[in-house]
């Protein structure tokens, strides 16, 4: 004779087959990782990073386009528009590899402004 009741024979089916549902759901998100390939992309704190380090210009703004083919292009506006007043263009001919990007835009000098100082 069993001594377990109906209710606890209930219970511990009912644990058996959420854990069974667990270990499917388990088993179809580690299939679907591997199935679907992993792409990098270039993301905005990157070429925030690249225009920290190679430009005067402060971001304050930053607009991402994608482009045919995988190319990126970025455009970002500067705090300081002495230098960048139309902002910074950004072309990435790779978006996966952010070493591939190249800053566009070419930094301006207002020598004529040099005269207005006293």
């Amino acid at each position: 004779m069993s001594t377990r009741s109906p209710r606890s024979e209930a219970a511990r089916v009912q644990a058996i087959k959420r854990r069974k549902r667990q270990q499917f759901l388990a088993c179809m998100a580690l299939a679907l990782a591997l199935v679907v390939p992993a792409t990098a992309e270039v993301k905005d704190y990157q070429i925030r990073r690249m225009l920290m380090l190679k430009t005067e210009c402060q971001v304050v703004g930053l607009d991402i386009e994608t482009l045919e083919q995988g190319k990126g292009r970025f455009l970002a506006a500067c705090e300081n528009v002495s230098h960048y007043p139309d902002g910074v263009e950004i072309l990435c001919p790779d978006t996966e590899d952010e070493r591939e990007c190249r800053i566009v835009t070419v930094k301006r000098e207002f020598r004529h402004l040099e005269s207005l100082r006293p």
